[in-house]
């Protein structure tokens, strides 16, 4: 089973239609990434977290794109400039109570921080922590087992 967490009902209305559209069995879940406990992913085990979560610190906005911020709402893209691993804390040690043996747990990340991720993983007792880059060559995934 594939569940989606989204804080964000707009978000899961496009996802949900997105899997319609393409016969996908998607369980979509209202929920903070802050506040997991609370949710139904709580519910059970885990081979697999994939999360992609808000990593611009709020001091990088003005440099952007418009093609990025002119399309995702805040809430999607920034953390506070004093807390860039805000999201990777709480789902990190989410995913180490929530993961099956072995379990992997995925994260895209901002390039800046890759190494604050593995070494903030490795602390909360994630094993064969990876950092990987992207096509241009940036860090952009980091890779966690249980």
């Amino acid at each position: 089973m594939v569940s989606a967490v989204d804080i964000s009902e707009g978000a899961i209305e496009v996802a949900l239609s997105n899997s319609l559209k393409n016969n996908t069995k998607v369980n979509f879940v209202l929920s903070d990434a802050l506040d997991l406990l609370a949710s139904e992913v709580s519910n059970k085990k885990w081979d697999v977290v994939v999360s992609n979560p808000p990593y611009i610190p709020v001091q990088e906005k003005l440099g952007m794109d418009k093609n990025v911020v002119g399309y995702d709402p805040d809430l999607a893209l920034f953390v506070p400039d004093n807390e860039p691993l805000l999201f990777y804390d709480a789902i990190g040690h989410w995913a180490k109570g929530f993961l099956k043996p072995t379990g992997k747990l995925y994260f895209e990340i901002h390039e800046n921080f890759g190494q604050e991720v593995c070494d903030l993983l490795l602390g909360i007792g994630f094993s064969e922590v990876v950092l990987l880059q992207d096509l241009q060559g940036k860090d952009r995934i980091v890779k966690a087992v249980i």
